[in-house]
């Protein structure tokens, strides 16, 4: 890959392992990208999201308040899907939902559907979580890594539920669509 202390590679490959799920292996290489590009917001994003998802959230706020101070444009606003990470980790409920809610609403990434979606189901909101993870497949439907989870999820959701609970979750799903057919 060219010169190993190159800082382009170092943030592409810690972007690579950000987006693979590896934050400890990202960690160490945004580290290095944020050192050579010390204006760069985006750098700065991607580093408090590795830190963040290695257990850092201090370092991860102080990363976020950074990036949110230095110019440029974010389209695909990293800094509001990664702080609505960063409220979760908190615990700062109300806030975190209305930053996934946001992101949901204005942007297509999978990727933060997902999130969204495990943080809902650790709250056990798994109708609302299957929801949004439902819509992340819509968008990416050939990313095996959704699909998984998403049967992950279903298996946890459907598992909780007491026999009356499935059939009254069964009869309302076919009777509507029963309905809706026109019988």
């Amino acid at each position: 890959l060219g010169d190993p202390t190159d800082p382009l590679i170092d943030a592409a490959l810690g972007e690579l392992h950000l987006q693979r799920d590896e934050p400890a292996l990202a960690y160490p290489r945004l580290e290095a990208a944020a050192r050579a590009f010390p204006t760069s917001g985006f750098v700065r994003v991607q580093l408090a999201a590795a830190a963040l998802r290695c257990g850092d959230v201090e370092r991860a706020g102080r990363l976020l308040d950074a990036a949110a101070a230095m110019s440029g444009h974010d389209r695909f606003d990293s800094l509001t899907a990664v702080r609505a990470e960063w409220h979760a980790a908190r615990g700062d409920h109300a806030e975190a939902r209305e930053r996934f809610e946001w992101m949901r609403f204005h942007h297509r990434v999978p990727a933060v559907r997902a999130r969204y979606a495990l943080w809902l189901a650790g709250r056990e909101d798994y109708v609302a979580a299957l929801t949004v993870l439902g819509e992340a497949i819509e968008y990416q439907p050939t990313l095996v890594s959704l699909r998984r989870q998403h049967v992950e999820l279903l298996e946890r959701w459907w598992g909780g539920l007491a026999v009356e609970g499935r059939r009254r979750w069964l009869t309302e799903r076919y009777l509507r669509a029963w309905l809706a057919d026109g019988a």
